[in-house]
This record gives C-alpha cells, sequence and structure tokens, in this order.
C-alpha cells in the first residue's frame, strides 16, 4: 500500500517524536556532574590523580585548579596570556598546605609529567578519594551560575573558573591573585572569560535553530571548549549540531529497549528491595 505524502510526515514525526522521547529517557541529567562539559569532566577527575599523588583523600580547590592544566581547554591560552602557567600554579599549590610537600619536589616533578604517572607505574585511580566540601560548592555555585546567569545548562571549564574567581575565600582564588603581578589584570581576566562564555553561548541562539539547541547543548558535552570554538570559527557548527543529532537518532532507533528496560529494572530491585523472590523453578519445587 502506497501512502500519500501526508501519511509519510505523519509516520516520520511519530518516528521522531519517540526517538526524542527514549533519548531523553537513556541520558536523563540528574546531578550537575551530567552536565558537566568534556573539559569540565576531565578536570573533575585528574584533581582526583592529583589528590592521589599528594596522598590526600579529599579533592581541594587548589588541586581542581591545578587540574585544568591538564585539559585542551581554550582557557589555559588565556590564562598563559596572564602569565598564569602550570609551574607557577604547582609551585604555589604546593607552598600552601604541607600536605602537598614532598622530598625531592616530589610534587612538581610528578605533576609536570603527570599523564604518564600512572600509566608508569600502573596505579589506578583510587575510588575513596572524594571531593571536600568547597569543591562540590564550587560545582553547585557553577550550576547555578551557568544556568541563571548563561541561560545554558552545560557547565563549562570556563563556568567552572570563573566561580572560583568570584569566591576571593577559595585558595584557588587566593593563587591565581598571587600569579598577577598586577591587581588592575584582575577585571581584565574576568572580563576575557565572560567573552569566551558570551561568544559560544550567542552563537548557539543566533546560528542553530531553537530545536537543535537540545543537540547543541549535548554536542558541547563532548567536545573539548578548543574543538567547539573552532566550529563556530569555521561556521561549521550547525552542520556539526544537524549531523550529531542523526547519529544520536539512528542509534537510538536501533536500541535494544527491552534488554535496556530488563537490566534497569534488575539493578532497581536489587538496589531497593530485599524482598526475596522465588524463581519458577524454586516455585515448583
Amino acid at each position: 500500500m502506497l501512502l500519500t505524502k501526508e501519511e509519510k510526515i505523519k509516520n516520520e514525526k511519530f518516528r521522531r517524536d519517540q526517538a526524542y522521547s527514549w533519548l531523553n529517557y537513556v541520558i536523563s541529567r540528574i546531578t550537575y556532574f551530567d552536565f558537566f562539559s568534556k573539559d569540565t569532566f576531565e578536570m573533575a577527575l585528574n584533581s582526583k590523580y592529583f589528590a592521589q599523588i599528594c596522598n590526600r583523600t579529599d579533592v581541594t580547590s587548589e588541586l581542581l585548579l591545578l587540574s585544568l592544566f591538564e585539559t585542551d581547554s581554550e582557557l589555559t591560552r588565556v590564562l598563559r596570556s596572564f602569565k598564569i602557567s602550570k609551574r607557577k600554579v604547582t609551585r604555589l599549590v604546593s607552598k600552601t598546605n604541607l600536605k602537598y610537600e614532598q622530598k625531592n619536589n616530589f610534587f612538581e616533578r610528578y605533576t609536570r609529567n603527570f599523564k604518564n604517572f600512572f600509566v608508569k607505574y600502573e596505579e589506578n585511580l583510587n575510588k575513596d578519594i572524594i571531593f571536600s566540601q568547597e569543591v562540590h560548592q564550587i560545582f553547585q555555585k557553577s550550576s547555578e551560575l551557568a544556568l541563571k546567569r548563561f541561560k545554558t545548562p552545560v557547565i563549562s571549564a570556563s563556568i567552572l573558573f570563573l566561580t572560583i574567581l568570584d569566591d576571593e575565600t577559595l585558595s584557588a582564588c587566593k593563587i591565581l591573585k598571587r600569579c598577577l603581578k598586577n591587581p588592575s589584570d584582575w577585571p581584565v581576566l574576568k572580563y576575557q572569560i565572560l567573552k569566551s562564555i558570551h561568544l559560544q553561548e550567542s552563537t548557539i541562539l543566533e546560528e542553530v535553530v531553537k530545536n537543535q539547541h537540545y543537540f547543541a547543548y549535548l554536542l558541547k558535552t563532548q567536545l573539548s571548549e578548543k574543538q567547539y570554538k573552532t566550529l563556530i570559527q569555521k561556521d561549521m557548527l550547525p552542520a556539526a549540531i544537524e549531523y550529531f543529532r542523526n547519529i544520536l537518532v539512528e542509534e537510538i532507533l536501533e536500541f535494544d529497549k527491552c534488554a535496556y528496560f530488563e537490566k534497569e529494572t534488575a539493578q532497581s530491585m536489587a538496589l531497593v528491595n530485599n524482598r526475596p523472590y522465588l524463581t519458577i523453578k524454586e516455585k515448583n519445587l
């Protein structure tokens, strides 16, 4: 039976709505960690490695700041223009707390070659390392700043960094101020960060059609800020978002939904239900 053009459009819209609903369910966001950009997620993860190098049980704001220099972020280029380098921050971090002091500049040596440290010594991340209360507050404030001030759900490294700059009680903020020789550079640094955030958000609002904004933000969680900025500079962002959306929809339509629900139900029962259930075989005995 041949379908009319109107029927084909109706069927296609139904498939699209199904795909969107299922996609929204599968990648539902719950905590602020789910809204981290790729750079921010790497910062959070690397900060735990730094804590492990320092024999700490928690991550402080200084270690979170230091982890920024291990990302492929546009933000590090901005910091270098203000003479804020990884080496300078590392030295200040090592002097801030006696726990960081190690013989023979241990901390400085291993942060300098951070990415190879855990591979070389086959070290695994200690899962017991937690984020300190001040770092959780940074994450919470970053989430609020992103939503209320910049109208974006994604917590980028720039927004996280701006949150640190705005709180002068943080050790990380004090270290940054010590890195800047000229106090007048402080508002200029803030302006540069604000400008980079505004560029990304204004491009989404002005160049990406409204029904693609959801996928624009999803894509932002998968790319570094440097990669995202490259798409903007080459006028490729709308095309990249459309391609990303098509790939997601295609994959979600082929997804084994029954197996997913079965696995999720079993996990939920194991976590919240202590009531014993008999199998069919056990019932027949």
